[in-house]
């Protein structure tokens, strides 16, 4: 697999920081995803959609990463957060662990951007 990559992109009407990932989610990717988002943070960006379709695997500590900004932009910020176009092994990660439970998880960006309107 390639190097790990993230990039970001904001989106109005609503305000969302869509956040792409490229490879493999381990703990180093966690931890500059969570760089890049207390980056955006600090800014005042609260609501975020994860599109991780060109990231195939995460391991826990990637998990992990994610899973504590998480939820600070939902309770610091009180913001939202949406995952999208979940590659399989990702979508069963997920599910196992309860995080479909908690956040919205939806099959692209163009269907889950309207959740941060409700």
């Amino acid at each position: 697999m390639g190097e790990f990559a993230v990039v970001t992109e904001i989106r109005d009407n609503p305000r969302v920081v869509c956040v792409r990932t490229t490879g493999y989610i381990d703990d180093a990717a966690g931890e500059k995803i969570k760089k890049v988002i207390q980056s955006l943070m600090v800014k005042g960006e609260k609501n975020y959609l994860f599109n991780f379709a060109s990231s195939p695997v995460i391991n826990s500590t990637g998990i992990s990463c994610l899973l504590e900004i998480c939820e600070e932009i939902g309770f610091s910020l009180q913001g939202k957060v949406v995952f999208c176009s979940l590659p399989k092994a990702i979508a069963e990660v997920f599910k196992m662990m309860g995080i479909t439970t908690v956040y919205t998880v939806c099959d692209s960006e163009e269907s889950a951007v309207p959740e941060f309107s409700r």
